[in-house]
């Protein structure tokens, strides 16, 4: 029997890792050696073994700690390989997931930065054509812009927005309904995959559709003077309006940016 084990060090070299890595899972008690030389104390394990240690090395690729697998044990003190297994997919497929939304928020990103950069340099106001997009907001009482007030209806709508299983995005501001003086305002942040978890009140998710819009852009030496001028210049001109921060890299630091886009059709 002994001549069909691996030694620790066969063991260590056929899998790529350390025979201390190998003692470290012993004394957790996830991979017992098949046999310990009662003289020598050397250790050695059966080739069926090394297929309980690639699971364990993909656990560890996955970021599963390894005091946790004692959980998925059988009544023998062996690695239950199947419950394990579906504890890691289902790991996987959480990564896989935060993957997926990195990536959606970095694409989307690079779009609207290369999307500012053309804009930067038209005539005011111009034609922009927005996709289709979905939203989650919440309702905006303020009359005017508070920064400390908007920086928390944005830390709300994003941890919502994360809690109901959608993907928010770097894109955020405000929609507005104007009507004279009547202004129905709404701090919004857009979401790259929309959830069949409704939010809880007052947050709500919305579908905007593909529309044209007339807009422009407003700098200035801080977000409260953007907003504000931006929330004026609502007032004055009824219509459907969104106002988005703008991060524009050709601007020194400490000048802002939004853009404020009017429905062509309202």
């Amino acid at each position: 029997m002994k001549n069909e084990l691996l030694s620790i060090g066969e063991a260590a070299k056929l899998k790529q890792v350390s025979a201390k890595s190998l003692r470290y899972y012993e004394t957790i008690g996830i991979l017992k050696p098949a046999y310990v030389d009662p003289s020598s104390g050397y250790r050695y394990y059966s080739p069926n073994q090394m297929i309980d240690l690639d699971v364990i090395l993909t656990c560890i690729e996955l970021g599963i700690p390894l005091k946790s697998l004692t959980d998925h044990k059988t009544n023998r003190g062996s690695l239950n390989l199947k419950e394990l297994l579906i504890s890691g997919r289902d790991t996987a497929l959480a990564n896989i997931r935060r993957a997926e939304d990195s990536l959606m928020r970095i694409n989307s990103c690079i779009d609207e930065i290369t999307e500012q950069e053309i804009l930067r340099h038209k005539d005011a106001p111009y034609t922009r054509c927005l996709a289709k997009r979905h939203i989650f907001i919440s309702p905006w009482k303020e009359r005017k812009f508070s920064v400390k007030s908007y920086t928390k209806a944005m830390a709300e709508l994003y941890r919502t927005a994360e809690e109901s299983g959608a993907t928010p995005l770097y894109f955020q501001g405000f929609t507005i309904a104007s009507c004279g003086n009547e202004l129905k305002t709404n701090a919004y942040v857009e979401v790259g995959r929309m959830t069949h978890t409704a939010p809880k009140e007052p947050f709500m998710q919305r579908t905007l559709p593909k529309c044209e819009n007339l807009g422009f852009r407003i700098e200035g030496q801080s977000i409260t003077e953007c907003m504000n001028k931006a929330f004026s210049h609502i007032e004055n001109n009824p219509g459907l309006y969104s106002i988005t921060e703008v991060w524009d890299s050709e601007l020194p630091e400490n000048v802002y940016v939004v853009e404020v886009l009017r429905e062509v059709n309202n």
